[in-house]
């Protein structure tokens, strides 16, 4: 090469783009990870955020009308399943225990939470 010549020759642009693109791939592939695991997290949220939902209406209901039962609700093409069981007397008379499952798919396979609270009837 004389001193004259100036720029870049096409093996070292070929090497630029080359490492370039193995750059992108790594962050790509960094991205769609964080970005699975936002939605798997967000997903759970919503799932405890039903759960209390659930208990909630159970708190404002008339103790002797708690009962268990089961509903569905969507976040975009997900679908989960609110179940809710009523245990009367337990762990002690006049205290019942009420247990919220909150049941999904994801890509990972099947997905769970489970929320309960005691309630004690009040005498007025």
């Amino acid at each position: 090469m004389s001193q004259h010549q100036r720029g870049a020759s096409l093996a070292e642009a070929m090497v630029a783009v080359g490492l370039f693109a193995i750059a992108l791939a790594a962050v790509g592939s960094f991205l769609v990870t964080h970005i699975r695991r936002a939605a798997w997290s967000y997903q759970r949220t919503y799932a405890y955020a039903l759960a209390e939902q659930e208990l909630e209406a159970m708190r404002a209901l008339d103790y002797d009308q708690m009962a268990g039962g089961s509903r569905t609700a969507m976040l975009g093409n997900t679908t989960f399943t609110v179940t809710t069981t009523v245990l009367n007397n337990s762990p002690a008379p006049q205290v019942k225990t009420v247990s919220v499952n909150v049941s999904w798919a994801d890509q990972r396979g099947p997905q769970a939470i489970n929320v309960s609270a005691a309630y004690t009837k009040v005498r007025r």
